[in-house]
């Protein structure tokens, strides 16, 4: 769950930057399907 946490913390940090709504939400859902996809990853093996 350590990947969770500091995706969510990077996740804060590029919402700061103010890149544009637009980019930072595309970065949001793309942070997302990959935590998301870690986990059932990690699900599976264990």
């Amino acid at each position: 769950m350590v990947i969770f946490d500091t995706t969510l913390f990077s996740i804060m940090q590029d919402r700061d930057n103010g890149r544009g709504e637009f980019s930072s939400l595309i970065l949001f859902l793309c942070r997302i399907a990959q935590v998301l996809f870690f986990e059932i990853i990690l699900f599976f093996l264990l």
